[in-house]
């Protein structure tokens, strides 16, 4: 309710995350959007945990391994 009443509903195929893993730590600063796709290669890889820098850290690193996957995918359907 804390990020929606300033960002709006949360959109359809995303989620929060807690950057800390804390679930109790109901600050704005706190809650990260991220896509089901992203969590799902956070999780596999174990890139949350307690520090929300790391957290963070581990996002960019979902981010540039999801966006590999696609661009791959698109370049081997273009063959």
């Amino acid at each position: 309710m804390i990020w929606e009443e300033v960002n709006g509903q949360i959109p359809a195929g995303h989620k929060l995350l807690f950057a800390d893993g804390d679930r109790t730590h109901l600050e704005l600063s706190n809650l990260i959007l991220i896509t089901d796709a992203q969590m799902a290669i956070m999780n596999k890889n174990h890139l949350t945990g307690v520090d929300p820098d790391l957290t963070k850290a581990g996002l960019l690193i979902a981010t540039i391994m999801s966006t590999t996957s696609k661009k791959s995918k698109e370049l081997n359907e273009g063959r």
